[in-house]
């Protein structure tokens, strides 16, 4: 070809050229980055938009965004619940509630969560709308289990990670109301195993039953390790309660006994005893609760210890008479069995006995079962009280009220049903009396719960 032929076809190639280069040039500017240079793939495959479509999505993106910024904090529906004998509920954890405990005056509730913090509650305000508490904060780790002091004046927490038990003194503000919480003993870690029950001693009881009470402290352990201490740390005495897992273990409320119940169908009751002088003694067995046929998950007792309450996986609860001599090996009688729980709600897991001994709660799941201790017969069923199942039950000290928690809230509700046994017991005692005192005292209390009943419909 000569060079007039290529210069003929040169402006052919030129544009050919150009179009090339040009189709490169913007195909790499809408082509999305390398692999190599994107930090992370992408969420959704990547769908061309033109520019009225990708319009709609930005404003789409910002409408939610917006809605979303209109969202209360801290709104939880499913903690919505009312009944006519919910008294209040009391709101200030942002976690869930594990455990609750009434100071031995009566005075203070204090409760434990998962959001690192104990608050304390003062029981005069129970029936206000706003309630106040005193915040304690569990530093670094948060409280599974929680007990007053005999005197009011300290907190034992049983700490969830560390595994140990950490006590904290409280005193008053000018107001008198509860305050500046100090760290006053740590306990030492005894194993890696979790804490399932805790407690202070109490010296209350019969006048027989205090003398030989002391002050002391116990924890044990989920694979069954009881250990006793004192009010320093320093352990007072350590057994195996052969019950591994162990689902819960208390000490009495008159401070004379501790229990234990866990994998077996017995429940194990053993003594602290004490000297004259308030040294410590010895730990030993002191009866045993059977009747159940399978794992005992939960128990309770009224504040002599004279009534135990015990809940199995076998879908039953018992009530038995512990006022027995068992240094001379007189057995526990058992007073009542009812079945509980099933359906639903699920099998039962707690349960909680009155002060007064009149009234027996079960709870399955977020449901409770209200019993009469008397008769043994179900009173009420109060469904959906929390939206996760319930961790801990309790009756207030004058045995007016129940408190319940399974979410961030507690509630606190009327124990009608006691009410209602009360008056009973006291119109067959009515019945039988020949006293004239004591007649017009129970006819008085007997209207008096009338009219209180009357009041909330019942």
């Amino acid at each position: 070809m000569d060079v007039s032929g290529i210069l003929a076809l040169s402006p052919i190639f030129i544009t050919v050229i150009s179009g090339i280069v040009i189709i490169i040039y913007f195909s790499k500017k809408a082509s999305p980055v390398s692999p190599v240079e994107q930090d992370d793939p992408p969420v959704f495959p990547a769908v061309p938009l033109d520019k009225g479509d990708a319009d709609k999505v930005t404003s789409n993106v910002s409408k939610s965004k917006k809605k979303a910024d209109k969202v209360p904090p801290h709104r939880d529906n499913k903690s919505k619940f009312s009944h006519p004998w919910l008294l209040s509920s009391l709101k200030g954890h942002n976690d869930n509630v594990l455990d609750m405990s009434f100071s031995p005056n009566g005075k203070y509730l204090a409760s434990c969560s998962m959001d690192r913090s104990v608050l304390l509650w003062q029981t005069r305000h129970f029936s206000e709308r706003e309630h106040k508490s005193t915040r304690v904060n569990v530093e670094f780790d948060h409280a599974t289990g929680v007990s007053w002091s005999p005197d009011n004046h300290a907190l034992l927490c049983a700490k969830h990670n560390e595994n140990r038990l950490q006590v904290y003194k409280l005193s008053k503000k000018s107001d008198g109301t509860l305050g500046n919480p100090q760290v006053a003993v740590t306990f030492d870690k005894l194993d890696d195993d979790p804490l399932v029950g805790s407690g202070i001693s109490s010296n209350g009881g019969s006048a027989e039953q205090r003398h030989s009470a002391g002050h002391y402290v116990m924890c044990c352990s989920e694979r069954g390790r009881l250990t006793v201490f004192d009010l320093r740390g320093g352990v007072l005495a350590s057994t195996d309660t052969r019950q591994a897992p162990v689902h819960a273990a208390r000490i009495s409320p008159c401070g004379r006994f501790i229990m234990s119940a866990g994998f077996t169908p017995d429940v194990k009751v053993w003594e602290v005893a004490f000297t004259r002088s308030g040294d410590f003694d010895k730990l030993s067995r002191a009866f045993e609760l059977k009747g159940h046929t399978s794992g005992v998950l939960d128990l309770s007792a009224t504040p002599d210890s004279f009534r135990m309450v015990t809940v199995s996986r076998d879908g039953t609860w018992k009530l038995f008479n512990t006022n027995v001599e068992y240094r001379i090996g007189q057995d526990p009688q058992l007073i009542q069995s009812a079945p509980c729980g099933g359906g639903e709600s699920g099998p039962a897991s707690r349960v909680a006995l009155s002060p007064d001994g009149c009234t027996v709660a079960v709870g399955a799941r977020s449901d409770v079962q209200l019993f009469s201790a008397e008769t043994g017969d179900m009173m009420a069923t109060l469904a959906a009280l929390h939206s996760s199942p319930i961790t801990c039950m309790l009756f207030d000290p004058t045995s007016r009220y129940l408190l319940t928690t399974g979410d961030k809230h507690i509630r606190i509700l009327h124990n009608v049903p006691g009410c209602r046994v009360n008056i009973q017991v006291m119109k067959d005692k009515l019945a039988k009396t020949t006293n004239h005192t004591l007649k017009e005292r129970l006819t008085a209390q007997v209207k008096e719960l009338q009219a209180f009943l009357s009041t909330l419909g019942e």
